[in-house]
């Protein structure tokens, strides 16, 4: 079947519509439901060979010059309208059977670019899926991706960008995000859509891992990895938790630096509560969990080692106020109590060294306008004692116990005194 060419205008048609239902009245008796006539298209049977193949598509744009450029017929593949539901389009591969016998792929290839002339940017052809939308009082349609099942193993499911092609190109992103949500202020209001990302249980061996991962720089510096809750303007921010899965022994959260190069330090970890500008800034928790019937984690604070130069610092500072009347913050350091047996200890040692072991200072800050701080030791007993010196040539560190000296022009002031009460 075909139809004649055309010298200008628009060359000949071809129209296959089937067969018109037209019911004076609606048969509700019927054994089936009434419809107009269906086309059926099917290719031809082989009973050793392949079945025929049906090939649909529209032929190539005509002459193109600098000038003029046509493009190539579109195919519409639609069902009509209905007081009803409307019909569905059903996208098949046929099933395999056979131990050599594959189900058969189904692909959608949107179209390539061919233009080779680098000043001009054409892309390639893009492929959009979308959902139908609902009426005003019915949510829109879903759009579902599933891989096929399988008594082995299912099917896995890949989403990728194509790799760049030319050297000073980029690869394509991947973007997941859900819809905004719009209404009136108050409460109960209908949410944007949430986004999970989950493994699969599994009831015999392990879950599937969840990885996120960013890729290499080669020449350039390393990308980012941001997790970012949610913002509010009328109430508190979102929250972001990391937590490790529960079990017969619950799993560990790791959070670490990657290790510097050969020449190069590694990098540097940091936690911080954000700035607030009329409130109180949040506090930064380190808490072990409970135990019931055994001993407590520890919390421990440790400078790594150093091979080459002096140990780094560990620092514990509270914090500064700029208000006149208000005092600096406090750090406690307490030993856990118990409700019969001993209260915990607290001890403070310096490193030991072969020349000298290190010094420990216990000093209040400097006054500019009033009196210092004091320094008030209180217990039951009180033992003071310096490291013993191994050699015969060393001696035992001393205790040294002094007031600060008063620096005042002004006669009358004097320095305060060491007191020592034993009762």
């Amino acid at each position: 079947m075909s139809i004649g060419e055309a010298s200008s205008g628009s060359a000949g048609s071809i129209r296959i519509t089937a067969g018109k239902l037209d019911l004076k009245e609606a048969e509700d008796d019927a054994e089936t439901t009434p419809s107009g006539g269906a086309i059926a298209l099917t290719s031809g049977k082989s009973t050793y060979g392949e079945s025929g193949c049906i090939t649909v598509r529209t032929a190539d744009g005509g002459r193109s010059d600098d000038e003029y450029r046509t493009n190539s017929g579109s195919i519409h593949l639609a069902t009509g309208t209905a007081t009803g539901a409307g019909g569905s389009i059903i996208m098949e591969a046929g099933a395999g059977y056979g131990d050599t016998g594959c189900g058969g792929s189904l692909y959608l290839t949107a179209g390539d670019n061919l233009n080779e002339v680098p000043e001009e940017n054409y892309a390639g052809g893009n492929i959009h899926i979308s959902a139908g939308a609902g009426s005003s009082q019915a949510a829109g349609g879903s759009v579902a991706l599933l891989s096929g099942g399988g008594k082995l193993a299912t099917g896995g499911i890949a989403i990728a960008t194509s790799n760049a092609s030319q050297t000073d190109s980029t690869s394509g992103s991947i973007q997941v995000a859900t819809g905004a949500a719009t209404g009136s202020a108050g409460e109960g209001l209908p949410a944007s859509g949430s986004i999970a990302i989950a493994s699969g249980d599994s009831s015999a061996g392990e879950a599937g891992d969840v990885i996120i991962s960013v890729g290499m720089s080669i020449s350039g510096a390393g990308a980012p990895l941001s997790l970012a809750a949610g913002n509010s303007s009328r109430q508190h921010g979102g929250n972001l938790s990391i937590s490790s899965g529960a079990g017969k022994e619950s799993g560990n959260v790791t959070i670490a630096t990657a290790g510097g190069g050969a020449t190069s330090g590694s990098g540097r970890l940091a936690i911080s509560t954000g700035i607030s500008s009329s409130g109180t800034s949040g506090s930064v928790c380190v808490l072990s969990g409970r135990a019931t019937t055994s001993v407590g984690g520890g919390i421990a604070l440790s400078v790594g080692h150093a091979t080459s130069g002096n140990g780094a610092n560990l620092t514990m500072t509270a914090g500064a106020s700029t208000e006149a009347s208000c005092a600096g913050g406090t750090i406690l350091l307490e030993a856990g109590v118990t409700a019969g047996g001993l209260g915990g200890d607290v001890e403070v040692s310096s490193g030991q060294g072969t020349s000298s072991s290190g010094t420990i200072s216990v000093t209040t800050g400097d006054s500019t306008s009033g009196a210092s701080g004091s320094l008030l030791v209180t217990t039951g007993q009180l033992v003071l004692s310096t490291g013993d010196s191994s050699t015969s040539s060393g001696s035992s560190g001393s205790i040294s116990i002094s007031t600060g000296r008063n620096q005042s022009q002004f006669v009358g002031y004097r320095s305060q005194q060491v007191i020592i009460d034993t009762n």
